[in-house]
């Protein structure tokens, strides 16, 4: 019966330390809001997206979708705490250019 119960008391430290109450999401940087676009005409964000496409990107959010990636990571997973520190920055704004923040998923 000793011998039982040390099984059983086994089997339920190796459950409890195996099991994991960690929130974790993967998070990365990416461009909410391009603010240099908003006075110019289709045509116009067509021609600059075609000169982004001969730079080899499929256009401008493309081409920040990767310089961001390679800047921050394609997208790390944060926990707890830290997960928590990321959803709490604000989005940054650069006057007149864009606003990147971190976007999470699970």
């Amino acid at each position: 019966m000793n011998t039982k119960l040390k099984h059983l008391l086994f089997i339920l430290a190796v459950g409890i330390a195996f099991s994991s109450c960690q929130k974790c999401e993967t998070c990365t940087v990416v461009v909410k809001d391009f603010l240099w676009d908003d006075g110019l005409t289709q045509s116009q964000l067509d021609d600059l997206n075609a000169t982004y496409q001969l730079l080899g990107y499929n256009d401008a959010q493309d081409y920040y979708d990767q310089l961001f990636t390679g800047a921050y990571g394609a997208g790390e997973e944060y926990c707890d705490d830290d997960l928590d520190v990321i959803k709490d920055e604000d989005d940054i704004t650069v006057p007149g250019s864009y606003t990147v923040g971190w976007e999470c998923v699970e």
